[in-house]
């Protein structure tokens, strides 16, 4: 039997992971401020959580060229510094994102499939794995 334990205190364990609930609102508040998504509504429960969501692509569809570039690679960066957050694009990389299915990108913006791709959970796995290791926390 798998015991995936999100949130609360683990009855087998009895360890409170409560603490991974900011953690989950933190990865929702840095996917809002780059998706064309707004969230309505969350609940984190035991083991899953529950969001709301609304798409925007009448806001995506509003961002110059060059914001649609920058927001995706937030998502989806070339290189990250030494702390796991996304590097700043050097001119080349940020031109090459410009020059390549832009139209698309800016869809993806703002896409509830393409906001589930972006593992809102991935980041608070890895938080909490690297937690488990002893190991600086990248989510802090």
């Amino acid at each position: 039997m798998r015991r995936e334990f999100l949130c609360g205190v683990d009855r087998y364990s009895g360890q409170n992971f409560d603490l991974r609930k900011n953690w989950i609102r933190q990865r929702l508040e840095e996917l809002a401020g780059i998706v064309a998504v707004d969230v309505l509504s969350f609940a984190v429960l035991s083991n899953h959580l529950h969001v709301m969501l609304r798409i925007r692509p009448d806001i995506a569809a509003e961002w110059s060229d060059e914001e649609v570039a920058l927001r995706w690679w937030r998502l989806h960066p070339g290189r990250r510094n030494e702390d796991g957050t996304p590097a700043e694009p050097e001119p080349h990389e940020l031109a090459m994102l410009l020059a390549d299915a832009l139209a698309k990108r800016r869809r993806r913006l703002s896409s509830l499939s393409s906001l589930r791709r972006c593992r809102l959970g991935g980041g608070t796995a890895l938080t909490a794995n690297w937690r488990v290791i002893g190991c600086a926390q990248p989510m802090e």
